[in-house]
């Protein structure tokens, strides 16, 4: 099995609960809190495990949109809203994350777009398949005044009714 090239990033505290994150793609950006004992400030940027689910949606997103042109459809639009469930002691990891997605393409094809999403889901995305270890995965798709439901990773990608 090969394996890609390591990927190198460097944070810098800034003050507070503020880092400043260079990751080696260049695009220098900052995560934030409000922790208790910590002095109010304006955040700069999201909490660390906020930063986890909008990556989790980026990842899956951008397979689900390489997917859907390669099945040659003509994506108008794709919005994507997650819920998410942490334990109540430390590490207060993810438990269960809800991802709801809306899409509308140019023609109505529910079994290329329930597939597309499945694989995004359950088979590329590395980010959904990291936190599948820690949290269930579920989603939901309104598509053509329908709606699936499924979860990531059930029957390697396929999506569910």
């Amino acid at each position: 099995m090969s394996t890609q090239p390591p990927k190198r990033s460097v944070s810098v505290w800034k003050g507070d609960a503020t880092f400043e994150h260079q990751p080696q793609g260049g695009v220098t950006y900052y995560t934030d809190a409000a922790p208790e004992g910590f002095e109010p400030h304006p955040l700069r940027g999201p909490a660390p495990m906020e930063s986890l689910l909008g990556a989790l949606s980026g990842c899956a997103g951008v397979d689900f949109v390489s997917i859907v042109k390669k099945m040659r459809l003509d994506l108008r639009s794709l919005r994507t809203e997650i819920t998410a469930e942490r334990s109540a002691e430390h590490p207060r990891v993810y438990t269960a994350i809800h991802l709801e997605y809306t899409v509308e393409t140019d023609e109505i094809e529910p079994r290329k777009v329930r597939r597309a999403l499945g694989l995004a889901l359950g088979k590329y995305c590395s980010v959904a398949s990291m936190l599948r270890s820690a949290a269930r995965i579920t989603y939901r798709l309104h598509y053509g005044g329908e709606v699936y439901e499924g979860v990531a990773g059930e029957g390697r990608g396929a999506s569910h009714d």
